[in-house]
């Protein structure tokens, strides 16, 4: 299974990261995070066309447009599985992508390694 990561995701990571928590982390160390990430999924950039499809996500879903462009990026990336705290568990969106809350109450280990 390929894993996906929005530059989305990526930016506000460095933003919370570097600016919104009690002890920042240093910018050097954000890097290396990057650079990890990098090495190990898929990253997928927005374009213009991204930025239409989450226009198109926001009207119908209404969800946040920062929202919109992680989902359409997903979208984009033919991705099944969105993982996402802050968006409704279970919520299926175009009958292709399900958001899954990975904190949910009663969403087991056991239920991941189950499907694998």
């Amino acid at each position: 299974m390929t894993s996906h990561i929005s530059n989305q995701v990526i930016n506000e990571f460095i933003v919370s990261a570097s600016q919104k928590i009690e002890n920042p982390i240093p910018l050097n160390r954000i890097r290396k995070n990057l650079e990890f990430l990098r090495a190990n999924l898929n990253i997928h950039a927005i374009d213009f066309e991204t930025s239409l499809k989450a226009i198109d996500v926001k009207l119908e879903y209404q969800f946040s447009f920062r929202d919109s462009l992680i989902i359409a990026s997903a979208l984009e990336s033919n991705c099944s599985i969105l993982y996402s705290e802050d968006m409704q568990h279970g919520q299926i969106i175009e009958d292709n992508l399900k958001i899954i809350n990975p904190f949910e109450t009663g969403l087991k280990q056991q239920k991941v390694l189950d499907r694998a």
